[in-house]
């Protein structure tokens, strides 16, 4: 049986609704400010960009296959290192996307939508969490997840130092036509001093869609 697939991937050191009218195309944030942006189906690639609550990320890019094709379509996103310099406890939403998906869609046949990530944690904190889901949204909505067909929240650990951690989910897909969209959202937390890097490659989230 030909198969056909959705991806989304994020790389964890770590998918804002925009008006479609403001659609960017392939974009990564972080609370609000953009990591990197670029036109749909390309990478785009960001050096070091610290947040307004001192948080440092460096590394960050994303890229897509959109408009998709027959068998598959995919979003990846990934950081090197995410650091909290501060003295505070801080929060950070990620959210990475493109639009204008067209293939596949269902019916004919079901969509598996898989959602994977995988982090490295090198300095650790009791008080670090993290929630990563992946979203498709039928409607084209650059970076969204609300009110969109989302597989369930993994909660990779990240409170350990020296060590790396992997998780994932999955969610059917009976009806989806296009154009549609594809986010991932991280929800991270990192406590005072903690260090989340990919020292030999970046680690990464995937979300796909398949027949089944």
């Amino acid at each position: 049986m030909t198969r056909k697939l959705l991806t989304a991937a994020a790389v964890v050191a770590a998918p804002l609704l925009w008006p479609l009218a403001a659609s960017a195309g392939v974009l990564f944030t972080a609370n609000g400010t953009t990591i990197c942006s670029g036109p749909s189906g390309m990478v785009c690639i960001a050096g070091t960009t610290t947040l307004a609550n001192g948080v440092v990320i460096s590394g960050g890019s994303a890229n897509s296959n959109s408009p998709g094709t027959a068998v598959q379509a995919d979003l990846f996103s990934s950081t090197v290192t995410i650091s909290n310099p501060t003295a505070l406890t801080e929060t950070v939403t990620f959210f990475a996307g493109d639009i204008n998906y067209m293939p596949p869609t269902a019916p004919p046949g079901a969509l598996l939508l898989s959602s994977n990530i995988g982090t490295t944690t090198t300095t650790g904190s009791a008080v670090n969490t993290m929630s990563y889901i992946s979203c498709v949204d039928p409607v084209n909505g650059q970076n969204n997840c609300t009110g969109t067909l989302n597989t369930a929240p993994v909660t990779p650990i990240i409170t350990v130092s020296n060590s790396n951690n992997s998780q994932g989910n999955n969610r059917a897909i009976t009806t989806l036509a296009s154009p549609y969209s594809m986010t991932e959202e991280i929800q991270l937390t990192l406590g005072p001093a903690p260090l989340l890097t990919s020292p030999r490659k970046p680690r990464w989230c995937r979300s796909r869609s398949q027949p089944r």
